[in-house]
């Protein structure tokens, strides 16, 4: 089993996304680009509704799908300090239409940073709402299949080092994981978000259940378990202390 955790700060959003645009059409050629020139042209492609191929790392972040340009970028964006964090920006995945072979891959990523993959679909523009009812159009992602043609590994690639806020988070993944007592009644598919509040120094002071498709078994397991592995370890420099984290309970079989 595995528990997938992101930090968050005070003032993360949970954005829903609303499509806008047409349904994408198959038959089209698909122009491989990155998550980087997806941001800068996204405006473009999307008033096109552009077929391409989009490489990157793939994760979900509350209920969106989204692809970042590296995991590296992942671990900033999702345990580095907020001002860092903030400058880094995702692509929003649109997956309901996509191909059994596609959402089976999103489905199977359990990996904590992501997973490096190739999709093909179509640019179009969805409406984001945040918690507050704000609005705002960006381009998106309307997944259609996984691509097949995805450009070479490089020869003996380099491996990138662990980053300290990485192995902080396996850290307190694997303390929490550690203090799980599996009810009798735990199924298959348990996904649950748990909010922690910590003091400086790992200390739990409360933790609370957001959505959760457990039973009340279940629940109460999961808060059982944040609060006995506290206090959580620290962060490997003081200055990437988060008071509050938004925890991503997902064990496997």
């Amino acid at each position: 089993m595995r528990t997938v955790w992101r930090v968050v700060g005070c003032a993360a959003l949970i954005w829903v996304v609303l499509v806008a645009g047409a349904n994408a059409q198959q038959g089209n050629q698909y122009r491989h680009i990155t998550v980087r020139d997806f941001i800068i042209d996204g405006p473009q492609l999307a008033a096109r509704h552009e077929p391409v191929a989009l490489t990157g790392a793939y994760i979900t972040r509350g209920n969106l799908a989204v692809m970042y340009a590296s995991g590296g970028d992942i671990s900033m964006a999702l345990f580095g300090p907020a001002e860092l964090a903030q400058r880094i920006q995702p692509v929003t995945l649109l997956t309901d239409e996509a191909s059994h072979e596609a959402r089976a891959a999103m489905f199977d990523c359990q990996n904590m940073t992501g997973c490096n993959m190739s999709l093909e679909g179509r640019v179009t523009t969805c409406e984001m709402t945040n918690g507050f009812g704000a609005e705002h159009s960006e381009p998106c992602l309307q997944v259609e299949d996984l691509w097949h043609n995805p450009p070479p590994a490089p020869q003996n690639p380099v491996q990138p080092a662990r980053s300290p806020i990485s192995a902080w988070a396996a850290q307190i993944q694997a303390r929490i994981q550690h203090a799980w007592v599996r009810p009798p009644s735990a199924h298959p598919g348990i996904d649950c978000t748990v909010f922690v509040t910590q003091v400086p120094g790992g200390n739990v002071v409360s933790a609370k259940l957001g959505a959760c498709n457990g039973d009340d078994a279940v629940k109460q397991s999961i808060l059982d378990a944040v609060s006995r592995a506290s206090p959580l370890p620290p962060p490997p420099d003081p200055a990437l202390f988060e008071r509050n984290l938004e925890l991503y309970f997902r064990p496997t079989d």
